[in-house]
């Protein structure tokens, strides 16, 4: 005899393409409002009081340690708070007001030259691992 055959798998409901393009813009807000936070405790959590403790001539950890595997964080932190979550936000509030899908894309589109700021970290991606291992080998 043939062995039982498999239950029938459950079938995922297929959303509409409108409902699937809600669904992404919501979480494009959701991770930028989460990005800008993130950046906040970055900032004013970590950076901030490792910046305090690197001026102190005691610390195991300096200035330049610090600016190499960080850089400069506020500026992004400005531009994302600032800039692009407004932006973002301005475009949900369009399509409420003219009953139409939200179009974050574009407001995106239209900001593209400013994400210039991250080509410092690109670049020194590279110095920052390095900064970072060199602190972990003196003291792990």
């Amino acid at each position: 005899a043939a062995p039982p055959a498999p239950p029938p798998r459950a079938q995922t409901p297929k959303l509409p393409p409108a409902e699937l393009h809600r669904m992404a813009c919501d979480e494009l807000l959701e991770t930028e409002r989460g990005y800008v936070a993130d950046l906040g405790t970055l900032e004013d959590m970590f950076l901030g009081p490792l910046t305090k403790w690197a001026a102190e001539d005691a610390a195991d950890v300096d200035q330049s340690d610090v600016a190499s595997i960080f850089g400069d964080v506020g500026p992004l932190r400005r531009f994302h708070q600032d800039v692009v979550l407004p932006a973002i936000e301005a475009a949900f509030e369009e399509a409420a007001t003219t009953n139409a899908a939200p179009a974050p894309g574009a407001a995106l589109e239209r900001l593209a030259a400013q994400f210039r700021l991250y080509a410092p970290f690109l670049k020194g991606f590279a110095v920052a691992r390095r900064a970072a291992e060199t602190l972990r080998e003196k003291r792990p």
